[in-house]
């Protein structure tokens, strides 16, 4: 909060100060002073590809803000008081407990797909995918769409376009057509939009998809629960660190960036 107000008040200093901007500036000093170092606004994560005026770097307060915290992490990096992190070391000092806890908090995260069951509609060209789509939207009946349009042998069984039961294969096992692997990842009772799929077109409808989950008492799983929990140890500490550098820190727009010709 002390951050999003000091920039505040420097973009309204801006507007006071500098006036207009002309488009597309490259050329522009540092724009923060951070214990009196210079920061600049190039420094920060995952910038535009396009060159930014000044009066549009200012408007960013969240980006501001990513700015000094970036350069406040690296800095405590380099200065050793954020040391290397060891996942394997930090992992094992996770007990059973918090393990446990966390399986049971999260455990959509644990469950794999062991069967589903899906039809599907063929078809030739995107403009027919398209119609049937649109009439499946329209409330048309899925069965009657595979049976008047389905390119596939399977639309004459007594369940019309129903593909076989289909799971994950184990060691040895046929391997899944990419048809039955992507039926794995179908949402059920939801009609797919058209995929092409090789030189044809499905509609995929999955009408049931059976999960098992994963047993705590499998040792993989525990120590990939216990690397979860130690990244996320080691991000709060980091975040508070960071935090606590913020407040100490001297945090002030560059007054040469505010007064740039630009």
């Amino acid at each position: 909060m002390l951050i999003r107000a000091i920039f505040a008040l420097s973009i309204v200093c801006s507007t006071l100060v500098a006036g207009a901007n002309a488009p597309g500036v490259i050329d522009l000093p540092p724009v923060l002073i951070i214990d009196g170092d210079l920061v600049a606004w190039e420094s920060a994560h995952r910038l535009p590809a396009k060159p930014l005026t000044r009066a549009h770097i200012l408007k960013q307060t969240d980006w501001l803000t990513t700015l000094a915290m970036t350069f406040l992490t690296n800095k405590l990096i380099h200065q050793g008081d954020i040391p290397p992190f060891n996942l394997q070391h930090a992992s094992s000092q996770i007990g059973f407990e918090r393990i446990q806890a966390y399986y049971t908090q999260h455990p959509q995260r644990f469950s794999s797909v062991s069967q589903v069951s899906a039809r599907h509609i063929h078809l030739n060209t995107a403009a027919q995918a398209t119609r049937v789509f649109q009439n499946l939207q329209n409330q048309a009946n899925f069965t009657e769409q595979v049976q008047h349009f389905s390119l596939a042998e399977d639309k004459h069984q007594p369940d019309p376009g129903r593909l076989p039961d289909i799971h994950v294969p184990s060691q040895g096992e046929k391997p899944l057509s990419l048809l039955e692997k992507i039926c794995l990842f179908q949402i059920p009772g939801k009609i797919s939009r058209p995929i092409k799929i090789n030189a044809g077109w499905e509609i995929i409808l999955v009408d049931t998809r059976l999960e098992t989950q994963r047993a705590i008492q499998d040792p993989a799983l525990r120590r990939e629960i216990a690397r979860i929990i130690a990244r996320s140890d080691r991000d709060q500490w980091v975040k508070q660190s960071v935090l606590k550098a913020i407040q100490r820190a001297q945090i002030q727009i560059n007054p040469a960036f505010l007064t740039h010709p630009n």
